[in-house]
């Protein structure tokens, strides 16, 4: 099953967002396998429209817990994730949309 990439975490360079815009290029992906149990499915990506791949991770609006505070804090560092064609990685659903 053919299944399109959502960007939720942003486009990889400014030209991957006006490829996505015009509908030149959607990011596309596998299913390869399926954990009904934890509502999860591993992707292959087969297509994408940038050298860097799609941005499948990005901590930037997220807030992780401090053990020495015992506080939610922004994290120190900025981390953001990629997957390149070929790659496989692990989802939920929401990142993801069924193509007709």
């Amino acid at each position: 099953m053919t299944i399109l990439f959502n960007y939720r975490h942003g486009f990889a360079s400014k030209a991957q967002e006006k490829k996505y815009d015009n509908d030149d290029c959607n990011a596309s992906g596998v299913i390869v396998e399926k954990n009904a149990e934890k509502l999860i499915f591993k992707v292959r990506l087969v297509e994408d429209c940038d050298k860097r791949g799609v941005i499948y991770y990005d901590n930037e609006d997220h807030l992780i817990f401090n053990k020495q505070t015992k506080k939610m804090e922004k994290p120190k560092k900025r981390i953001i994730r990629y997957m390149k064609r070929g790659e496989e990685g692990w989802f939920e659903f929401t990142n993801w949309e069924s193509y007709n």
